[in-house]
């Protein structure tokens, strides 16, 4: 029987932290006609390498899919067309798609891009619900206010309903509790599997972590709330476990600060750099990174040569 006619479920929402499923990876996109700009920049690219006598960097070995584009820009269009069709196939199977962002400063040229692009214009959004990673207790008018984000690049631009928005609350009594509650009342219809976030995009921070990503140590924990200190206001967060059982997991990996973060990575997971978790989830992960954010290669040592 396949996925779409069978009927939801109200077992356990904490299943998809167990779950085997594995969505089918998108098909691989056309390829790109040498007459087109992205291709028309990417030879440019490898002339200038080949002008200066430095080789391209090499794609880094990390866990799971890695896009390698040459500019920021190529890197986000990669992005996005992947992004529209995992929506398209989510919604075709399940009829809606759970979609999670961190509003980070590395994140919000993505969504403007898929908010002005026409060539995203027939994204779902009518049946998109759409989650903040994380929040931050500062004032609404302060600009790292995530909630804020949420509302004017999405709400605001985007034919979604207000209510299929959700972003933390600091006013709740429990905001964790809250937060929790929404996620196990929109997720928790789906059948055993299938009840978990279809799409997370995050930011590759300098010292390897995914921006808005926190960890715990309670193993059913899907929010983290971390309290104030001397530099850091206090935040709101989706547990690292519950990003990991996500469907698919998108790292934005661009700039010369995020080469720092990826090379505190290892053949497993890693959300904090004093930590190493195992490959316990079950999303399919996927790099997107620039040239600048590739560790230069190593040079050649002129006496190996014969």
């Amino acid at each position: 029987m396949s996925d779409a006619s069978r009927k939801p479920s109200s077992r356990g929402f904490y299943s998809f932290f167990v779950s085997g499923f594995q969505e089918p990876i998108p098909p691989p996109l056309p390829h790109t006609p040498p007459s087109s700009p992205a291709a028309l920049r990417s030879i440019r690219e490898q002339q200038a390498y080949e002008l200066d006598g430095s080789p391209p960097p090499s794609r880094p070995r990390l866990p799971g899919g890695v896009v390698m584009r040459p500019e920021a820009d190529q890197v986000i269009d990669s992005l996005l067309a992947d992004l529209f069709v995992h929506a398209r196939n989510c919604i075709r199977v399940f009829g809606d798609f759970q979609l999670a962002i961190a509003f980070w400063p590395q994140v919000t040229p993505v969504v403007r891009r898929l908010m002005c692009d026409l060539n995203f214009r027939e994204f779902p959004w009518a049946r998109t619900r759409v989650w903040s990673v994380d929040e931050i207790d500062v004032l609404s008018e302060d600009p790292r206010h995530r909630g804020e984000l949420l509302g004017g690049l999405i709400v605001n631009a985007a034919d979604i309903p207000p209510e299929q928005a959700h972003a933390f609350d600091f006013s709740q009594p429990d905001p964790t509790l809250h937060y929790d509650a929404m996620l196990k009342e929109h997720l928790g219809w789906r059948e055993k599997g299938q009840d978990r976030l279809d799409f997370v995009l995050v930011p590759q921070l300098p010292d390897g972590s995914w921006g808005g990503v926190l960890e715990s140590t309670d193993s059913t924990s899907l929010t983290v709330q971390l309290a104030p200190n001397a530099h850091t206001p206090a935040m709101l967060g989706m547990s690292g476990r519950l990003v990991r059982a996500a469907r698919f997991v998108a790292i934005l990996a661009t700039g010369t600060e995020a080469r720092t973060g990826l090379q505190q990575w290892t053949s497993k997971f890693s959300v904090r750099p004093d930590g190493v978790l195992a490959m316990e989830d079950s999303a399919e992960v996927r790099w997107y990174i620039d040239h600048a954010a590739c560790p230069a290669p190593m040079p050649a040592d002129p006496d190996s040569r014969s």
